[in-house]
C-alpha cells in the first residue's frame, strides 16, 4: 500500500506541526491546510508555532492574504502570537506589495507587549521598499538604536534599496559608504547600490561600481549586470550597454530577458535601431517580443527611425525567446518628508 503523507492518524502535534512544515516547503499549501483541519478534527489545540507553520507554507506558496486570516482564527482560540508568527504576516504582507499592513502588524507588537526582532524590521522594510516608501524605511531604520537592534548587512541593503528605488542615489551611496565602516559589502548590497546610481542618471558611477566588484573579491551575477546595463539604458549609453552584455557572455553569465530589453532600450533612446537589430538577432528574438510592456517595433512606430528598423528587419530571421517585465510606482507616505539622510550613519556605526 503507498504511502499517504496525509496520513496522521496518532501522530503528536509535534509531528503534525513538522509535515505542515514539509508541505511548505514544497509550496503545497493546500495539503498544510488539510494536516491543519485533520488534526483539529481530532480535538488537537494547534500551538502558535503550528499556526507559524502554516503561516509560512501560505508565503512561500504566494497565497499572502492567508496568514492574515489566521491571526483571527488564534484569537478565538486563544493562542497567543509570537514575534515569529508576527514577521511571518509582515513578509506576506511585503509579497503582496501591501506596505501599510506591514507598518500596522509592526505597530501591533507594542500593543501586544512583544519585543521588535531584526527579522521584524527587516521584513517591514522589505515591505516599505516594495511599496517604494522610503520616508518609511528610514524612519523604521532611525528607531532601531532606540530598541537596542543593531542592523545587519540585509537591513541596510534593503534601505539602500529603497533609497535608490526614489532615485535617491546619493543617499544610497552614502549608506553604503556607512555600512562598510561596520562589515563588508556582498553581490546583494553591491548591485543595490549600483541600481540606485543608475535610477539617479548616473551611469557612470554605476560603471565603476561594477569594476570595483574585484575589490571585494566578488563576480557579477544576472542581478548586477543588468543593474549597470539598467544604468546606462537610463543615461543613453547605448554602447557601454551592448559592450556589456558581450562582457556578460565573456564571463559565462546568460543574460534574462531584463537585461537585454534594457539593452534594446538603451539603442532605442539614442536611435541606434541597426545595433539593435543586431541584437535582436544575436538573442533570436522577434520585433513583436514584449520586453518592456509593449513590442520593441511598437515603440518605434512612428519615430524617424521607423524606416531604417524595416529595412534591417527585414535581412532578419528571428524566433520569439523572451518575455516581459514590469515597473513600479511610487506613492508619498509622509505629506512632507522631514527625515534627514545624512543621520543614517549615526544609526549604521
Amino acid at each position: 500500500m503507498p504511502w499517504n503523507p496525509l496520513d496522521l492518524r496518532g501522530a503528536s502535534l509535534k509531528k503534525r506541526t513538522a509535515r505542515i512544515g514539509d508541505f511548505g516547503k514544497q509550496q503545497q499549501w493546500e495539503m498544510a491546510v488539510q494536516v491543519m483541519q485533520d488534526l483539529r478534527s481530532e480535538l488537537l489545540q494547534p500551538s502558535t508555532f503550528t499556526y507559524s507553520s502554516l503561516a509560512t507554507a501560505f508565503v512561500r506558496s504566494a497565497q499572502w492574504e492567508r496568514p492574515l486570516e489566521l491571526l483571527g482564527e488564534m484569537h478565538r482560540e486563544k493562542v497567543r502570537p509570537d514575534i515569529h508568527f508576527f514577521s511571518t504576516l509582515i513578509s506576506a504582507c511585503g509579497v503582496g506589495q501591501d506596505w501599510m499592513a506591514s507598518l500596522a502588524l509592526f505597530s501591533d507588537l507594542k500593543a501586544r507587549s512583544l519585543q521588535p526582532s531584526l527579522v521584524g524590521y527587516n521584513a517591514t522594510l522589505n515591505a516599505c521598499s516594495k511599496g517604494y516608501e522610503w520616508e518609511a524605511a528610514v524612519h523604521l531604520l532611525s528607531n532601531m538604536p532606540c530598541q537596542k537592534i543593531r542592523p545587519d548587512r540585509m537591513t541596510l541593503t534593503i534601505c539602500i534599496t529603497a533609497l535608490g528605488k526614489s532615485s535617491l542615489w546619493q543617499e544610497s551611496l552614502r549608506l553604503f559608504e556607512q555600512m562598510q565602516l561596520g562589515m563588508t559589502a556582498d553581490l546583494v548590497s553591491m548591485s543595490s547600490v549600483i541600481n540606485a546610481c543608475g535610477n539617479g542618471m548616473n551611469w557612470q558611477l554605476s560603471l565603476i561600481l561594477l569594476d570595483d566588484l574585484k575589490i571585494y573579491d566578488l563576480r557579477p551575477n544576472v542581478t548586477t549586470y543588468g543593474a549597470a546595463i539598467a544604468a546606462c539604458e537610463s543615461g543613453s549609453a547605448w554602447s557601454r550597454a551592448v559592450e556589456l552584455l558581450g562582457r556578460m557572455q565573456r564571463d559565462q553569465c546568460t543574460p534574462n530577458a531584463i537585461v537585454i530589453g534594457a539593452a534594446l532600450a538603451a539603442c532605442q533612446t539614442s536611435m541606434q535601431v541597426s545595433q539593435a537589430a543586431k541584437l535582436m538577432q544575436k538573442f533570436r528574438l522577434s520585433p513583436t517580443t514584449k520586453l518592456s510592456g509593449r513590442s520593441f517595433a511598437d515603440s518605434l512606430e512612428g519615430s524617424p527611425s521607423s524606416a531604417e528598423w524595416c529595412k534591417w528587419m527585414r535581412m532578419v530571421t528571428v524566433q520569439p525567446t523572451v518575455q516581459g517585465r514590469q515597473a513600479g510606482q511610487s506613492q508619498p507616505w509622509f505629506e512632507s518628508s522631514k527625515v534627514c539622510i545624512c543621520r543614517l550613519r549615526y544609526y549604521v556605526i
